[in-house]
């Protein structure tokens, strides 16, 4: 018998709060990603959260790049976008 973790959808805030060390979600963020990391968690994210990350113009050049790095970490997989 196979034991599935629960998933969890990170939509473009959570990658915000990752990087964001100020973020009064930044500790917990970081255990989300270290509990996917570890497969404690699944984790996906959708086409559209890259697509927004790839917009992101709020932020600094340095947290998109790490933001989108953090998204392209194997432990998550990526939805396709349908119409």
């Amino acid at each position: 018998m196979t034991t599935l973790s629960p998933t969890v959808y990170l939509d473009t805030s959570v990658f915000v709060n990752y990087c964001d060390v100020d973020s009064v979600f930044h500790s917990q963020t970081i255990r989300l990603f270290n509990a996917i990391a570890t497969k404690q968690l699944g984790g996906f994210i959708s086409q559209y959260v890259l697509y927004e990350l790839k917009k992101t113009r709020d932020v600094d050049k340095i947290k998109r790049e790490k933001m989108l790095n953090l998204s392209s970490s194997p432990f998550l997989t990526t939805l396709e976008a349908t119409k």
